[in-house]
């Protein structure tokens, strides 16, 4: 018993230390704005692909960069088809200056996989106006 009430009071203490979902959608937004005018780190990006990785359930088994000066990403996720699907249409969503390149689905000891690059550029356009 004493157990279980140490469990729950640290598990209510860790919600509680979690970034509000105003909190989380700021720093969202400012990561993007950011991402327009300088490369970003793997792990600023995978703070972007939280939302994308929880709701559509996939799991991510090998991320790295090809080319960190040109926001170049490879990355290999997990998952049945409708979630690997789903995955990517929220990051598209998420990230609209995206480009998805060389997506390969590979199904491989009864799972399937879903190997892509991702390449984030500046978007042009939108800093023209702000100028």
């Amino acid at each position: 018993m004493q157990q279980k009430k140490f469990l729950l009071q640290r598990d209510a203490d860790a919600i509680h230390q979690l970034p509000t979902t105003q909190q989380f959608n700021s720093q969202n937004e400012q990561l993007k704005r950011r991402l327009q005018t300088q490369p970003i780190k793997a792990i600023e990006l995978m703070y972007l692909l939280k939302i994308p990785l929880d709701k559509s359930g996939v799991t991510i088994n090998h991320w790295r960069p090809i080319s960190t000066a040109e926001n170049q990403y490879y990355l290999e996720v997990s998952g049945d088809y409708f979630q690997i699907i789903n995955f990517l249409e929220l990051v598209v969503q998420a990230l609209p200056t995206l480009i998805l390149d060389k997506l390969l689905l590979q199904p491989k000891k009864g799972e399937l996989f879903g190997l892509f690059t991702l390449t984030l550029f500046k978007d042009e356009k939108n800093n023209a106006s702000e100028q």
